[in-house]
């Protein structure tokens, strides 16, 4: 009688990642468990899985691009100072910070302006008063250069109202003065932001401050242009 040995069948496993739960995103340097063709545990990090993120601040479109997922989006050490960018978490309440990563979705005709030129400038302002909250930009006449939440947009830049301040574009120091000026004189600032406070400005920008900022244009020169300055020092 003869024996007949059917042959084993091939056993065949699939490789298994275990990533977690919703919500709960894991850092790069975390590590995941796999296990491979033949059943072997094994550790890998998540960037051998997921492909990494741009430096931030970046475009979401441009990581979505390169392969990034929503989800890598969400992650806890990203901030989103406006829809379709992010950002270091850490740099969210940083006015170079934040104007770097906005200014990625600003047109080249715009500026930052108001407050947060002043805060680019380093100029004193009061308590209460920040260059982020809300973060003021300002372009051409005729269209808002940007529309986003905690963003306030004016118009009326002129090509040479603007200059170069820690890599971002924003207003010269005398056109920031007349913008602060005109939030004072038409109570926009809020009362955090007073004719005294443009004083304190203004004594920054002269000549012979202890840290001398650029020469202040006379107010007769904006005074055609955007009104006489509220609490504007007689000199």
């Amino acid at each position: 009688m003869r024996l007949v040995v059917a042959p084993a069948a091939r056993r065949t496993t699939t490789s298994r990642l275990s990533i977690p739960a919703p919500g709960r995103p894991v850092p790069p340097s975390s590590t995941v468990s796999v296990r491979g063709h033949h059943g072997e545990a094994g550790d890998a990090t998540l960037t051998d899985v997921l492909p990494p993120l741009p430096e931030p601040p970046f475009l979401v479109a441009t990581a979505l691009a390169f392969g990034a997922t929503r989800r890598q989006l969400r992650s806890p050490r990203l901030h989103a100072p406006v829809r379709g960018v992010r950002m270091d978490v850490g740099l969210a309440d940083d006015v170079r910070g934040v104007t770097a990563a906005v200014q990625l979705v600003l047109p080249d005709d715009a500026a930052f302006s108001h407050t947060t030129a002043a805060a680019l400038w380093d100029l004193p302002l009061p308590r209460g008063v920040t260059g982020t909250g809300p973060l003021h930009v300002t372009g051409p006449a005729g269209r808002r250069s940007i529309d986003a939440l905690h963003v306030v947009s004016h118009a009326g830049l002129a090509p040479v109202d603007v200059a170069v301040r820690h890599g971002v574009r924003t207003t010269r120091p005398d056109r920031t003065w007349a913008d602060l000026g005109a939030l004072v004189a038409g109570r926009q600032a809020g009362p955090s932001l007073g004719p005294t406070d443009l004083v304190v400005v203004t004594d920054a920008l002269l000549p012979g401050a202890d840290e001398p900022g650029p020469a202040l244009v006379s107010c007769s020169k904006r005074d055609s242009r955007h009104g006489r300055v509220a609490g504007a020092p007689r000199r």
